[in-house]
């Protein structure tokens, strides 16, 4: 097994593998224009969404991912509240890809009835890679699924200590 410590703590502890799915990259996908042609799309279908969550300010997903990729996505509840640093810990100990902002809206495109209901579902970069806002906080996309159809799309804070109100996409490879 391998398993990842940051200073003395065990990352594996700080967290519960709750499903894993499986997402293709579709035929025709545009990386530089995911999250505008997504919003155009879906917006509606949200009862709340993010203006800064665009091309221009995610445009340096530290993955770009490529049409007919295939990836699997497994979700993971925080046991206890961690930091991004540990959640950072958490992907490279499972090789997770960070796909960031465009990663997420493909999950919830293809597999929204596979998010966790009650939680906001994370996706993570490096701190370099997210969109920094006015006050220099980098932020992290992330899709909370309050019931079947109450989906909302914010920003967290890279920052932020991550509790049991949160869950963290890990997506892999699957071929």
């Amino acid at each position: 097994m391998n398993t990842k410590f940051i200073g003395s703590v065990d990352v594996d502890d700080q967290f519960e593998l709750i499903n894993t799915f499986n997402i293709i990259v579709p035929k025709g996908y545009n990386h530089s224009k995911r999250l505008d042609l997504f919003s155009k799309e879906h917006r509606r279908a949200f009862y709340y969404y993010n203006d800064a969550i665009t091309d221009k300010n995610y445009a340096n997903a530290t993955t770009k991912l490529k049409p007919s990729c295939k990836l699997k996505v497994k979700i993971f509840e925080f046991k206890k509240s961690v930091s991004s640093k540990v959640c950072m810990a958490k992907l490279r100990s499972e090789k997770g890809i960070l796909v960031g902002a465009q990663g997420v809206t493909l999950a919830w495109e293809q597999k929204q009835e596979e998010l966790p209901v009650n939680r906001w579902s994370i996706s993570l970069d490096e701190e370099e890679a997210l969109w920094k806002d006015a006050e220099g906080n980098s932020r992290v996309p992330c899709i909370n699924r309050f019931s079947v159809v109450d989906f909302r799309f914010d920003l967290g804070d890279f920052k932020e200590i991550w509790h049991n109100a949160y869950s963290l996409l890990c997506f892999c490879s699957a071929d």
